[in-house]
């Protein structure tokens, strides 16, 4: 029973720190999913591409 006690809050703080980020997802023309950085946390090429 002790054990049960120490595992569910381990396990419940596992599986909260695996999901931090909500990827948007692309279907291509295939219908193979592809799991992207949303538009607004993407900083590669801002200072190339900045917002306008």
């Amino acid at each position: 029973m002790k054990k049960i006690r120490y595992l569910t809050p381990l396990i419940g703080l596992l599986i909260a720190s695996c999901v931090t980020d909500k990827p948007d997802v692309i279907t291509d023309d295939a219908g193979n999913l592809h799991y992207t950085t949303p538009y607004l946390d993407d900083t590669r090429g801002r200072n190339i591409f900045p917002l306008k």
